[in-house]
C-alpha cells in the first residue's frame, strides 16, 4: 500500500493545494495540474496521485451544488464517455512507461490542448458527440498517466459555444467525476487506506480558503480574462512538464 505525505513534507503540498485550489475556483479546473507538480517534489507519483486525486474529490463536492445547475450535461455526458474508457489505459502507462516518458506524453498533450485554444479553434454548437468522447478519452489517459485530466476536456469546453459560467460549471463537474474515475482502482489497488486521513484534514483549510478566494475573483472576472488564465495555465504547464521530462530523458 502507498504511503501518504508524512507531515514533514506538508509544506509542498499545502503549497500545491493552495495554488491548485485557488486556480480550480478561478477556471473550473487545474487543481491537479498544479498539485501534482509541487507535491511530486517530495513524493513519488505512485504515492501523490491516490492524495492528489482524493482532494480534488473533496473539491469537487464544495463547487458540485452550483455547478450542477449551469452544467452542460450533453457535452459532459460524452466526455465522461471518453473519459471510462480512456482512465483504464491511462493507469496501465504510468505501471509500464519511465516516469520521463509519461511527463513527456502529459507535456505534449496539454501543449496540444493550448495550440488548439491559441488559434482560435471553435466546435459548432455546444460540441459535437465525437469531438467529446476524443476529448473524453484523451482525458482519461491523462487522468490515470499524471492526474491531470483537465487539458483536453479544457480545450474542448472552452472551444465550443458556451458561456463562461457554463464552461466552468462543466469544468468542475467532469474533474469531479474523473477523479472518482480515478479513485475506484486506485482503492481497488490497495493505493487508498485509512492512514490517509490525518494528511487530508491537514490539507482542508488550505483547501477551502484557496477554493473561496478563487471562486469570488471568477464572479468579478470577463469572459476574456477567464479565457486567457485558462490558456496562460495549459502554456505555463506544457513548457514545465516538456522541459522537465527533455531534462530527464537527456540524462
Amino acid at each position: 500500500m502507498s504511503a501518504p505525505p508524512p507531515f514533514a513534507h506538508l509544506t509542498p503540498v499545502l503549497a500545491g493545494v493552495a495554488a491548485g485550489g485557488l486556480l480550480q475556483g478561478f477556471t473550473g479546473f487545474g487543481f491537479a495540474m498544479v498539485a501534482v507538480p509541487l507535491i511530486s517534489l517530495v513524493l513519488p507519483p505512485a504515492q501523490a496521485l491516490p492524495y492528489v486525486m482524493a482532494l480534488q474529490a473533496l473539491l469537487g463536492l464544495a463547487g458540485l451544488p452550483g455547478a450542477v445547475r449551469l452544467c452542460r450535461w450533453s457535452l459532459l455526458g460524452w466526455l465522461t464517455l471518453g473519459v471510462a474508457v480512456g482512465t483504464p489505459a491511462g493507469l496501465w502507462a504510468i505501471a509500464t512507461l519511465s516516469p520521463a516518458a509519461g511527463r513527456l506524453v502529459v507535456g505534449l498533450a496539454v501543449l496540444l490542448a493550448f495550440a488548439v485554444l491559441a488559434v482560435g479553434l471553435r466546435v459548432p454548437g455546444h460540441g459535437s458527440s465525437r469531438a467529446a468522447v476524443g476529448a473524453g478519452v484523451a482525458a482519461g489517459v491523462m487522468n490515470g498517466l499524471a492526474g491531470m485530466s483537465g487539458p483536453p476536456a479544457v480545450a474542448l469546453v472552452i472551444a465550443a459555444d458556451v458561456r463562461p459560467e457554463e464552461a466552468r460549471a462543466t469544468l468542475l463537474v467532469f474533474v469531479f467525476g474523473a477523479a472518482l474515475a480515478a479513485l475506484v482502482p486506485m482503492g481497488l489497488a490497495g493505493q487508498l487506506g485509512g492512514s490517509m486521513a490525518a494528511p487530508l484534514a491537514a490539507a482542508l483549510p488550505a483547501l477551502g480558503l484557496s477554493w473561496w478566494a478563487g471562486s469570488a475573483l471568477f464572479r468579478r472576472t470577463t469572459a476574456r480574462r477567464h479565457r486567457q488564465v485558462a490558456l496562460a495555465t495549459l502554456a505555463l504547464l506544457a513548457l514545465v512538464t516538456i522541459g522537465r521530462a527533455a531534462f530527464e530523458l537527456r540524462g
